[in-house]
Parts: C-alpha cells; structure tokens; sequence
C-alpha cells in the first residue's frame, strides 16, 4: 500500500467516516475508494484535490501523515463546531496546531518521547441522559484517581500531573465564553487549553474538565467548552469528572470528619467484649454539627477549588442539604462571603494556585536544545519562539538563543537524564 493510499484510510477511519460518504463527495464509487485505500489504484489528480478538500489539507499535506492529520483535525475542529476562520476560538486553535506541529517535528530531530505514559481511552458511550452523564464522570474520575495512585489526595498541580501522562497543558488569550478547549492529535498526543483571561481557580477547574473530554471523548477530536453549551451531556459528564477528579468523595468526607462536622444529631455503637454486648450512645447538638461557610472555604482552600464548587460538590455527596446548599450560596453571596474569599482564597489573588503553561515551555525548551546541537537553525529556532511565546515573551526568548549561541548553556529537555 502506497503512503497516499494509507493516510487518506488513516484519516478517513480517524474521522469517522464512512468509505460511502467520501467516495460520494470525491464523485468514484465506493470499491474504487475500496482499491485505493488497498493501493491496488490511484486516484487521479482531479480526484486527489477533492479529497484534499474533504480533510481541509493540500496534496502535499496527504503524502505526510502528521501534516495531513493535524490540518484535518484542524477544519473537523472548525466545521463541527461552527466556527468561521476569522473567529477569536479558531485563532487559537490554529496557533495551537501549529505548535503542535512543531512539536511533532522537534520530537523526531532529537529522538525523544514527552512521555511514556500511556493515556488510556476509557471506553464508555455517550450518555443518553444527565443522570447517565453524571454517573460516568464521577466513576471515571474516581477510576483514573486509582489509576494514578492518588487515593484521597489533593491534587497541587494539574498542569504538571496532565503533563507527566503525555497530554500538553496550557493557556491562550480566548473570549469570555470560551473556558478552554481540547484537540485531540492521536500518535502525537493531546492539548489542553483553558483561556487565560479567567482567574486562577476557575482555570485550573477548567484544565480539569478538558483532561476529562481527552479520558472520555478522544474521538472526537476537538471539543470546545462554551457556556452556551453547557448543558449538553458531554459537557455536563466533563464538568462532573473535573469535581470527582479534584474533590475526591473519601477525601472530602475525611475532612469533614477531622473538623468535627457531618455526624448525625445520635450516634450508637455495640461492643461485644466475649459475653455481653455493651450499647454506647452519643448525642450530638444538631446545630454544632452543621457545616458553615468557613468549613467549606476550608475545604475548598486545601483542594484548591472555588467555594461554590465546594458547596455543590459537598452537596452531591449529601454532607450537606438542598436547604443548606441554598442558605450558604445566597451567604456566600454576601459582603461577609466576599471577605472570606479574600480570606481563605487569597492564593488566587496573589496567583499561587495558577496553572504553569507547560505546552509552550516544553515545546520551547525542545527548540533550544535542538539549536544547541546544531539540528535546527537560529532563524527556525526564532519561529518557533514566535509561535510558543506571548507578548514581551519572545524578546527575553530571542535574548537567551542569542546570548547562547555564543556560549555553550546546556538545556535539559524531557525524556532526558542529567550527564
């Protein structure tokens, strides 16, 4: 089978779409597209156009497998979810794909892998309603907390432990409605993206719920989370995931318990001591017992989530009432909530919880050793940079590959020991 013929099948299955459907866009049969995907024809030159312009790439793209996929992904991206070319989202989203490109071709010149974690694609169908959206976000968040040994941990970074499994984290300028969106880039991995005009603790729930659509929609390929979207079934299963994934139940429960909340108002206990059985029984003052505000900024301080999503999340888990969920809301609401967020929350005003935008750095940090080894020219060196830095970024950037190339400074990459 010819390269054309194997990338044009790739894609196409990549997709999900059917041998019918292209062969009627392309104007053959469906056995001539049949033969060409087993490189027993050719297509003709008129004919290869049209399926260049079914997957939004050139001819040359399809003879390369990287260039045609991500250009693929790219327009699937733009046309499934309806954004034009001249669109803030697909700007970035572009920019993105290119980086990743890059990235892809930085990988091969100096023999290195991200990571060697393996991603898994929990296979599970799409929900048929919201109580089916729910119930698979928190049993996958809880599986893919088992699988990465965090039991009821808090999580400190997500950039970081997203990063270590292979998928590349960061941050773009997006509109406000936009809260991040997710490219799935098959071989070459996955992007995250939150917009990084939201605060710091919205962001990090937000890389969260895009680490849940790579678990559980990869097949999709792009997914955009939007406001206005936020009550279809995939967004709502995401949303639940990144609670589970970050307000882990046990973990949440254990706090509860260490601050002396949560009991019932009467609590009896047997003890068998070889003869008799022994009844002991405690009563507790119901009011001392009721979660207040504070304890939920408590939580939500260790688990680095805002107070809201606290609330709600403590409220699924039953720890507290519908009643109680409302009275702490409009509380929260109020002059003495926002002096407690101030209080409890000041890390999201002096930005300790931020997110690090590994993407660029990773992609970055390549680019450097690539030049140091002489495996890319200075002025490829500057291109990526361009792409990978923002603002003032690129002049500290074009600084350092300037002062380095008249110096030997060593740049350590990942995949890589120390010498």
């Amino acid at each position: 089978m010819s390269n054309i013929s194997e990338n044009i099948r790739n894609l196409r299955e990549r997709m999900g779409v059917s041998q019918e459907k292209l062969a009627e866009w392309v104007g053959v049969s469906r056995t001539t597209l049949a033969q060409v995907e087993c490189g027993n024809r050719n297509f003709e030159s008129l004919e290869l156009f049209r399926v260049a312009d079914f997957f939004g790439c050139t001819v040359s793209d399809l003879l390369t497998k990287e260039a045609a996929d991500l250009a693929a992904i790219g327009v699937r991206f733009r046309r499934s979810m309806g954004i034009q070319e001249d669109d803030a989202v697909w700007e970035a989203v572009a920019k993105s794909i290119k980086l990743a490109r890059e990235a892809a071709n930085l990988k091969k010149i100096l023999e290195v892998g991200l990571s060697e974690s393996y991603i898994p694609g929990y296979s599970i169908p799409a929900p048929a309603s919201k109580p089916e959206a729910i119930r698979q976000g928190y049993q996958i968040a809880l599986k893919e907390r088992n699988r990465l040994g965090l039991g009821s941990e808090r999580i400190l970074n997500v950039s970081e432990l997203i990063e270590s499994e292979g998928v590349y984290a960061g941050e773009l300028e997006m509109p406000d409605d936009v809260s991040g969106f997710t490219i799935s880039l098959g071989e070459l991995g996955s992007i995250c993206l939150v917009n990084e005009k939201h605060k710091g603790l919205r962001r990090r729930f937000s890389l969260a719920h895009e680490y849940g659509h790579v678990l559980m929609d990869s097949g999709l390929g792009a997914i955009v989370s939007r406001n206005a979207e936020s009550k279809e079934l995939i967004e709502v299963r995401a949303n639940v995931f990144a609670a589970g994934f970050l307000m882990p139940e046990s973990g949440c429960c254990e706090m509860i318990r260490k601050i002396g909340k949560g009991s019932a108002s009467r609590e009896s206990d047997e003890v068998f001591d070889g003869q008799d059985v022994t009844r002991i029984e405690e009563r507790h003052n119901a009011e001392d017992q009721q979660v207040q505000l504070f304890d939920a900024a408590r939580l939500a301080y260790y688990f680095g989530v805002s107070v809201q999503a606290m609330l709600y999340r403590m409220k699924n888990l039953k720890l507290i009432s519908q009643a109680r969920l409302e009275d702490l809301l409009r509380e929260e609401n109020t002059e003495a909530g926002e002096h407690l967020r101030r209080l409890i929350h000041r890390n999201d005003q002096d930005r300790r919880l931020d997110e690090p935008d590994l993407f660029g750095c990773t992609v970055l940090t390549m680019a450097m050793e690539a030049l140091r080894r002489g495996s890319i020219s200075r002025s490829k060196c500057l291109e990526v940079g361009r792409l990978a830095c923002r603002d003032e970024q690129y002049e500290y950037f074009k600084s350092f590959v300037d002062e380095a190339s008249r110096h030997d400074v060593p740049v350590m990459i990942p995949g890589e020991d120390i010498q």
